[in-house]
């Protein structure tokens, strides 16, 4: 009888544990989900910052940019003109 009653104890103190240690899992992730929500609402206004900041530019800056953009684009944010600087001050 008593072993049943130690049993029954420890499968109850089993659960509440679980269901503590669940619900701390629970806070955390969302406490996460808030950070990472705060991120993306700020690297969005950002972007808006930027867009605006751009669209302020000159026409031939702005060209120049898109440019720019367009060949970091075209290798893949790997610029490779960083090799041709050794060569040219050779």
């Amino acid at each position: 009888m008593t072993k049943r009653i130690f049993f029954i104890l420890g499968v109850i103190v089993g659960v509440l544990f679980a269901a503590i240690a669940n619900r701390k899992h629970k806070e955390h992730l969302k406490l996460l989900e808030a950070k990472e929500a705060h991120h993306q609402w700020m690297n969005a206004e950002a972007e808006k910052r930027w867009f605006k900041s751009l669209e302020a530019m000159p026409f031939e800056k702005r060209i120049e940019y898109e440019l720019f953009e367009a060949s970091l684009k075209a290798s893949n944010y790997k610029p490779d003109w960083d090799e041709d600087d050794d060569e040219e001050e050779d």
